[in-house]
């Protein structure tokens, strides 16, 4: 009976040993900055926001004062192309889409690095549209200088 017993002990601690080297530890997920921050960071003035999104979810709502550069156009080259000087005056550009995951905001950042802007000047705002409506804060539908973009 006790020889049965550690048998049942051991074997139970083998499962166990297997379960975690097989599973291991699940790694943390990477957040990347808060709707806070960004708040803070539209507020300085010091970025510009770039919503990645559909022109029809930017309508809907999007961060005030983004500009929309749909990574899913076929011609956002040509558009990005065309707002470059302006891309280029700002310390940091802030990249968001829907949320947590939505790619559309690492495909943009994957354009402007091709274009030859840095990871220093590209921040990637993971949380989104999910993060800021979570927080309550102010969203835009006004598309006057959005369309004032349009050339």
């Amino acid at each position: 009976m006790i020889r049965e017993l550690i048998h049942i002990a051991v074997l139970t601690v083998i499962i166990a040993l297997v379960t975690v080297t097989v599973a291991g530890p699940k790694p943390e997920k990477r957040t990347g900055p808060s709707a806070a921050d960004m708040l803070n960071l539209l507020d300085s003035g010091e970025a510009l926001f770039l919503d990645a999104r559909s022109y029809e979810d930017y309508v809907a709502g999007h961060i005030p004062g983004a500009i929309n550069i749909s990574a899913q156009e076929p011609d956002r080259m040509s558009f990005i192309l065309q707002i470059e000087e302006m891309l280029q005056s700002v310390p940091v550009l802030v990249i968001y889409c829907t949320g947590p995951d939505c790619e559309l905001g690492e495909i943009l950042a994957a354009d402007l690095q091709s274009l030859g802007f840095t990871e220093e000047q590209i921040l990637h705002f993971t949380g989104g549209m999910e993060a800021w409506e979570t927080a309550g804060y102010a969203q835009s539908t006004d598309t006057g200088f959005q369309d004032s973009l349009q050339f």
